[in-house]
């Protein structure tokens, strides 16, 4: 088991490691905006033009931080599997040391995390694509319709768009009335939810594993620091 301390600061290095990401592209995006030419009439459809090839640029942005991410992710749910092992067995009392069952989990939970991590990577391009178009739109709306000049509307949009960052859209729950209820998260923010859920449950299925190895029939939670267990005799 991993205290609530431990699992507030997992996923920190992988996260760290999105945010510069994010930067990234945030700073690839505003230099489009920035450069491009959205006074004319053709604007809406230069700008959808351009959103639709920036994908390849940006996947490039994000690919160029694997063997990073790689090495974070290995780190950490191994570093967090090892100290939830180590405190079970401390407090099981039993002689094993870390073996293969430790082994295995923790290359389950890092297999399920890459998966995730890859399914986010595609959310980013989308998010960026999105954020890019959506911004560059609406500067290019206000100065056709007079409401701003062009040096005026893109320095609001490319303000906003730097003030927003990139968010991740997820979907939570269904609602009754609508079908459908959406929730955004910064990057960083939502591929640190998913890694502590992860090594969540990585780690609760590697103590349920011990407790049964170890003959152990009934466990006190009431004091985490504290865990008392019962063997079966």
């Amino acid at each position: 088991m991993l205290t609530p301390e431990q699992l507030d600061d997992a996923g920190e290095k992988v996260t760290a490691i999105y945010r510069q990401i994010e930067a990234e592209l945030l700073d690839y995006l505003v230099e489009h905006m920035a450069d491009g030419e959205i006074s004319t009439q053709r604007a809406r459809t230069a700008l959808n033009l351009l959103s639709q090839s920036m994908p390849l640029e940006v996947k490039q942005i994000i690919d160029s931080h694997a063997d990073e991410i790689e090495d974070a992710v290995k780190e950490e749910v191994s570093s967090l599997m090892a100290k939830s092992d180590a405190f079970d067995l401390a407090r099981i009392g039993a002689a094993l040391g870390i073996g293969t069952a430790l082994t295995m989990q923790t290359a389950a939970v890092t297999a399920s995390v890459k998966r995730m991590l890859a399914r986010d990577n595609i959310a980013m391009s989308d998010a960026a694509r999105s954020k890019f178009l959506q911004w560059s739109t609406w500067a290019a709306t206000e100065i056709a319709t007079g409401n701003m000049t062009a040096d005026k509307a893109l320095h609001v949009a490319v303000r906003n768009l730097e003030r927003e960052g990139l968010s991740i859209p997820f979907v939570t729950y269904k609602d009754p009335e609508t079908g459908k209820v959406t929730v955004t998260n910064r990057v960083d923010v939502a591929v640190q939810r998913h890694i502590r859920s992860l090594i969540s449950q990585g780690t609760a299925e590697l103590t349920l594993n011990l407790l049964r190895e170890n003959g152990v029939e009934f466990v006190d939670l009431v004091q985490r620091a504290h865990l008392r267990v019962y063997l079966r005799m």
